[in-house]
């Protein structure tokens, strides 16, 4: 872009970077740091800024930049805020704390919404959700404010009053400017020194070895992440790699698994053994089940929606113990109800397969103390013309290495095999009578697939279209 069209919206949009830049890294350093990043990027060129949208293109790049900071750095430190961020009113300052210790998910909503003025629809197209998810992340947020400070009607009122003080510094906002303005002399400067590249490329073949050295570092620490079942030749080889690993298991003990040879359910009954029952959410019956055994035993359900597009219900229990359960048409809404410990991605799935209506859920629970125990998501797709479906199974659990593993006997199913998706995770992937499977087991979290009369390749383009990411 030219630099005093840059310089322009730096005039007009540099204090709404800055906020939505401290909702998500709570750090007005870095804040900082990417209003001058993000203007920057402008000036080099390479983006479009469409006449009428430059602040919602602002926003969305602000917040992809964002996310890539907080995936580079898994343990994120902030700078206190009271050093940094100054309100007049008292109570100004203690809601904005308050609204800074929210989980990421209701703060950057609350802020895009009240400091920002966003509509819940304008927050979806931003974060990629439903209008439904944004609405119930409000009032989620709302409720925790409330419960904290109060306020009522009056918390609204001073959350749209805080973003009038919620501005860059007049220091940064003049270094900043100052540097976009300088930029362009120095950019026609350095093509003119015909000694620049000589002199990097000692520091391209450096940086070559380092990038070389960290692959081969994570290539050795991924080696170890898998716990997926074990092909083997025979029977005999299962039991002499379960001796040879140090398995305290008897012989007898080594599990082995196998098809049992018949068709794939038909899909009406897959989706009937998982679709939600309105009388059973509203009446409270069938809550039992979790993906610990200490943890399947429930007393009460309290139902807090019954929208069909994001249906929630508390289940908990004497001992404190809590279950947040989530039902959805579209398995797309049930994405935000997770933790983010897995990550993964259904818009492939969405524009090549049909999602079975109600055959989708989630639930996350938590121990007496509020701790994260598990969760878990699920999710059933059928192929458009009707010939197969496809479900997708997501478990973790704060215990690590719960996932057993078992032996399989090559031969014994029709296809056995190891594929590793574009996303480096590792799947066991078995077919037989037109059944497949295909697992990943990771120190935390397991990741199936099932599906009916679908090819290899099929299953693989799925695996690779999900960007998974699953922790340790």
């Amino acid at each position: 872009m030219e630099q005093d069209a840059v310089l322009e919206l730096f005039d007009c949009y540099a204090d709404m970077v800055y906020r939505v830049a401290l909702s998500w890294l709570r750090s007005p350093q870095e804040a900082e740091d990417v209003v001058q990043s993000i203007f920057l990027k402008l000036l080099e060129g390479g983006m479009t800024v469409y006449s009428g949208k430059e602040r919602a293109f602002l926003t969305k790049i602000t917040i992809n930049h964002c996310k890539n900071i907080l995936s580079a750095a898994r343990s994120h430190e902030t700078v206190p805020l009271d050093e940094t961020v100054l309100f007049t009113q008292p109570e100004d300052r203690e809601l904005f704390h308050a609204v800074m210790e929210l989980p990421e998910k209701y703060r950057t909503v609350v802020c895009l919404h009240y400091f920002e003025g966003y509509s819940f629809r304008e927050i979806a197209q931003l974060l990629h959700t439903g209008t439904s998810a944004v609405s119930m992340r409000l009032h989620r947020a709302r409720s925790i404010l409330k419960k904290q400070i109060g306020g009522g009607l009056k918390l609204e009122r001073n959350l749209k009053r805080i973003s009038d003080e919620l501005k860059l510094p007049q220091e940064s906002r003049e270094r900043i400017r100052s540097h976009l303005a300088s930029c362009r002399t120095q950019k026609e400067d350095i093509p003119m020194r015909k000694t620049t590249l000589k002199k990097r490329i000692p520091l391209l073949a450096a940086a070559i070895v380092i990038v070389m050295a960290l692959s081969l570092t994570a290539a050795a620490t991924v080696a170890d992440l898998f716990r997926n079942d074990i092909i083997v030749s025979s029977r005999e080889d299962a039991f002499s790699d379960a001796s040879g690993s140090g398995s305290s298991d008897a012989p007898g003990a080594v599990a082995i698994t196998g098809p049992n040879g018949s068709p794939p359910s038909p899909l009406e009954e897959i989706a009937e053994s998982g679709r939600f029952k309105s009388d059973d959410w509203e009446t409270g019956e069938r809550i039992g089940g979790g993906v610990l055994p200490d943890y399947t035993e429930w007393d009460s359900a309290e139902v807090l929606s019954s929208e069909p597009s994001l249906r929630i219900r508390r289940v908990s229990r004497a001992d404190g113990a809590e279950k947040m359960e989530y039902t959805a048409e579209n398995p797309a809404n049930l994405l935000d109800t997770l933790t983010g410990r897995v990550t993964f991605d259904l818009s492939w799935l969405a524009s090549h397969y049909d999602y079975v209506p109600d055959a989708n859920q989630a639930f996350v629970v938590t121990d007496a103390e509020g701790g994260y125990v598990s969760e878990c998501f699920s999710a059933l797709y059928a192929k458009p013309d009707g010939s197969g479906y496809v479900r997708l199974d997501v478990d973790n659990i704060a215990q690590a290495d719960y996932w057993g593993q078992s032996y399989i006997v090559d031969g014994s199913y029709e296809t056995a095999y190891y594929y590793t998706s574009s996303d480096g995770y590792e799947f066991l992937i078995t077919m037989h009578n037109g059944r497949v499977w295909a697992d990943c087991n990771t120190h935390h979290a397991s990741i199936s697939l099932y599906g009916a009369y679908l090819t290899s390749g099929e299953v693989e383009e799925i695996l690779d279209s999900l960007s998974l990411s699953a922790g340790g």
